[in-house]
């Protein structure tokens, strides 16, 4: 009896040694994601960056792509501070509408945003229009409709935005929109000067409130 059972040992053994393969293979499948990121964490680890510094690099790096649109005296990029401030020649004149040039920067930095945003949940990015005090006058359809300055500046931070989330409605919440037309002047002794008409994004995050 026991000689005609050996010829089962085997393909028991055989058996086994397929479970512990498809074993180890499932082991390695759930490990893998989780040793790649603790290496890429040993990595970041030993480029000895804080966060605040990482977050000035990022900004570093939007720097680089912006540099043209920089020159050009469009736009200012502060890695310090974090933030990006779309100047008066960004917008056509007494319009809502973005220039064609801001449009192409807005672009360059697009995909970097998202990216953020998307990898870091704690970040939020705050849109502040602002304008000179010359009063709009009348109602009028640019861009969006507006009759004074207020909203002038909230529509104009408010495209500003929907260029740069173009389908990605989700993340609306975390990038809100405030207009303050002419309240928050920056050149108080000619108030009609050009840096009064500007649209500022700032880097916030959550952790830092």
């Amino acid at each position: 009896m026991a000689q005609g059972n050996n010829h089962w040992i085997p393909v028991a053994d055989l058996l086994s040694g397929f479970v512990v393969v498809c074993l180890l293979l499932f082991v390695s499948a759930a490990v893998k994601p989780q040793v790649e990121k603790r290496k890429e964490l040993l990595e970041e680890q030993a480029k000895g960056l804080t966060e605040e510094e990482k977050r000035t690099q990022r900004f570093a790096d939007l720097k680089a792509k912006l540099v043209e649109a920089e020159e050009s005296g469009l736009l200012t990029v502060n890695p310090t501070q974090r933030s990006i401030e779309f100047k008066d020649v960004s917008f056509e004149s007494g319009s809502a509408c973005v220039s064609r040039p801001a449009r192409e920067a807005i672009k360059l930095i697009q995909d970097v945003v998202l990216q953020d945003m998307n990898l870091d949940s704690t970040l939020n990015i705050y849109l502040e229009g602002h304008t000179d005090p010359i009063p709009v006058g009348k109602v009028r359809r640019a861009c969006g409709i507006f009759e004074n300055n207020t909203q002038l500046s909230t529509l104009r931070a408010s495209n500003v935005r929907d260029l740069l989330l173009q389908e990605n409605a989700k993340l609306r919440r975390r990038m809100p929109v405030t207009g303050w037309g002419p309240d928050r002047l920056r050149n108080l002794d000619d108030p009609t000067a050009a840096v009064n008409r500007r649209v500022e994004l700032k880097w916030i995050w959550n952790s830092a409130l």
